[in-house]
């Protein structure tokens, strides 16, 4: 299924990762993270293959160009951080959550309904 999942990943403590998040991280087609080197060790260690991708400063709009490609081609993609959740304030990713979130592809699993508006910075 075509989604773009934005997923927290602990901060400090492996052990905080919620289920959802594994659930979520397993059945990615393509994970995007900000340092592939810390997201590689996470998911090492919950034993998670799925292909890794790097979206950092310097690569951004290329990645996102990606991404939103990935998704039309009907892949799942999950967008971590090396810790908490992935900073989308910057111009590229509310680029790519607003193509996903127009096409009907964007999940945030989260707590609380208000998380996926604050990650955003209320811009969808």
């Amino acid at each position: 299924m075509s989604v773009l999942y934005v997923v927290a990943t602990p901060i400090g403590n492996l052990g905080d990762i919620t289920a959802r998040a594994l659930e979520v991280l397993r059945g990615a087609d393509v994970i995007a993270a900000e340092d592939t080197r810390v997201t590689q060790g996470l998911l090492a260690h919950f034993a998670i293959g799925a292909k890794l991708v790097s979206v950092r400063e310097h690569n951004e709009r290329a990645a996102s160009e990606s991404i939103l490609r990935l998704l039309g081609e009907g892949k799942a993609v999950a967008l971590v951080s090396d810790a908490g959740t992935p900073p989308l304030l910057r111009l590229e990713p509310i680029r790519l959550l607003a193509g996903s979130f127009t096409a009907g592809r964007l999940s945030c699993p989260s707590l609380c309904a208000q998380r996926p508006m604050r990650i955003t910075g209320g811009k969808l």
